[in-house]
């Protein structure tokens, strides 16, 4: 019986791919007998074809399509375009070539990936599935890629919990809105810890291994920000408002800068035991527009600051002390460049950030040394057709390696690129292709 299915599944597989190639090449003489490429929401290249990809390294590969562009393209043509032989056999065939097309969605080849580098990492990020945005994560047994979310309507910003046991993130619910979900590592469970969320809650991160913080809104009410106990199930409100939140290392205290209130140009200490708060700094006697912060060291007690000494432009990079009450600058940018996303190092030696210039279409990924003093630009582009993108950029817990992702201009009529995943190797200043994805974590 096996013998015999191994003998069918090659000879299934050939006849699968005639019929894609047949179908590609019907669907390409249709193109061209009745319509332009441009009249089509789809261009058949998308899957008739392959795409290449520039990248910071010199690594090529091949875009494939997703299934539901494929199906879409398909069904498109055939509303559009009324080809009776396509319609005689799409119902037959759409399943088996998305299958062909798509492959596994755990699979490294049959994603798209092409030659990334994504099993050597200790990674969770966002990445772009048959057309929503599914956290993966890398199964250590096989090295293959593990859809831990396998949502539809979208999920994003994935942590990792302090032991590297669970993973938290924001799941897109089908009828609106957003709740938390958590992936249990040990045994795949996958839980919503925030059901019947009126609209949404979104985490944004692990105080604890049992406490997610996260912000919630609810419907004709103002958002909120809460404490979530595993253990218990109780989402404890910490403040009636959005906040940027650092606690100190007494798990107790933390720092906060209010968020779409009149008092966002101060930052505040307060406890979850209670107490008067204790106004920090007035972030307006800083920067001319404003200042931000970003990041927080909890053993020195210093909070990482972005200030903007012109409109729209923040080109100073600062600290404040809670212990002194002093503030310090860091660097400050060149004319005509703003500092963006400034982030930590585990044990806060290091500061990387993206620094760009809006009127070269220039961007680099710049380190900061805290012991020396030292600036390092690690990674220039210098083109609009490829820039360093906003989403976060993360150190592994050693410190050798930084992750950040890219954006690429795919060309066409309309706005649209990639985004992908790079490691660079401190240590020996590599930089190495991961995947495409955004939003990356480190397991601890």
């Amino acid at each position: 019986m096996i013998k015999r299915i191994g003998q069918t599944i090659p000879r299934l597989v050939s006849y699968l791919t005639l019929i894609r190639i047949w179908i590609c090449a019907v669907i390409s003489g249709e193109i061209r007998r009745t319509a332009r490429v441009s009249d089509l929401p789809f261009q058949m290249g998308l899957f008739c074809s392959h795409q290449s990809r520039t990248s910071g390294n010199s690594d090529d590969s091949q875009r494939r399509p997703t299934g539901g562009e494929l199906r879409i393209s398909v069904m498109t043509l055939v509303q559009s375009h009324g080809a009776p032989i396509i319609q005689s056999i799409v119902a037959f065939t759409l399943l088996a070539v998305g299958v062909l097309v798509t492959g596994s969605q755990t699979s490294c080849k049959d994603n798209g990936i092409g030659s990334g580098a994504y099993g050597r990492y200790d990674l969770c990020y966002v990445k772009l599935i048959d057309n929503s945005w599914q956290v993966v994560s890398v199964d250590k047994a096989s090295g293959r890629l593990i859809n831990i979310s396998n949502n539809p309507s979208g999920n994003d910003n994935p942590a990792y919990s302090p032991d590297g046991n669970q993973i938290a993130f924001t799941y897109h619910n089908p009828v609106g809105g957003t709740d938390i979900y958590l992936y249990r590592r040990v045994d795949n469970a996958l839980s919503n810890l925030t059901p019947g969320s009126e609209y949404s809650a979104e985490i944004q991160f692990w105080v604890n291994n049992d406490e997610i913080l996260f912000h919630y809104h609810k419907l004709g009410d103002t958002s909120k920000t809460y404490l979530h106990s595993l253990s218990t199930g109780y989402n404890r409100k910490v403040l009636d408002f959005l906040a940027k939140i650092y606690f100190l290392s007494d798990g107790d205290r933390f720092v906060y800068q209010p968020d779409g209130t009149d008092e966002y140009k101060t930052l505040y200490c307060s406890s979850l035991s209670g107490g008067q708060r204790e106004a920090l700094l007035d972030l307006s006697l800083v920067g001319e527009e404003y200042t931000s912060s970003f990041d927080f060291d909890p053993i020195r007690r210093r909070v990482l600051l972005l200030v903007a000494q012109r409109p729209r432009i923040t080109n100073v990079l600062a600290e404040f002390d809670l212990t002194t009450k002093e503030l310090k600058i860091l660097s400050t940018a060149d004319s005509g460049w703003s500092y963006l996303k400034p982030t930590y190092s585990s044990d806060c030696s290091k500061i990387a950030c993206v620094a760009r210039n809006y009127d070269s279409q220039c961007s680099s990924l710049i380190l900061f040394d805290r012991i020396s003093g030292g600036r390092t630009e690690l990674i220039t582009l210098r083109s609009e057709q490829a820039w360093l993108s906003l989403y976060k950029n993360a150190f592994s817990l050693d410190g050798r390696y930084l992750v950040y992702s890219k954006n690429v201009n795919q060309g066409g009529g309309q706005v649209y690129w990639e985004s992908e995943l790079f490691v660079y190797d401190l240590a020996t200043g590599s930089n190495t292709f991961v995947d495409r994805g955004i939003s990356p974590a480190w397991e601890p």
